[in-house]
């Protein structure tokens, strides 16, 4: 039982670690600029790096304008 007393203290200091290294982290309901810490403001136009489509920051989330192309 030694081993597994001295494998969750190290456990327990490398989460302490992880955190540490983290911080705080966003809620889920936060959008997605706070959670990448990327400073978008609401009227922005920005790309979704999946499909192309262009979007506008409305301030909680967004929306998907149609490309002249389409």
């Amino acid at each position: 039982m030694r081993d597994l007393d001295g494998v969750a203290e190290e456990l327990a200091l490398q989460t302490g670690k992880v955190r540490a290294a983290v911080g705080e982290v966003p809620p889920p309901a936060s959008l997605v600029s706070q959670l990448h810490d990327i400073p978008f403001l609401p009227g922005d136009k920005v790309v979704d790096s999946v499909t192309g489509e262009e979007g506008v920051i409305l301030g909680s989330g967004i929306e998907n304008v149609p490309s002249e192309g389409a």
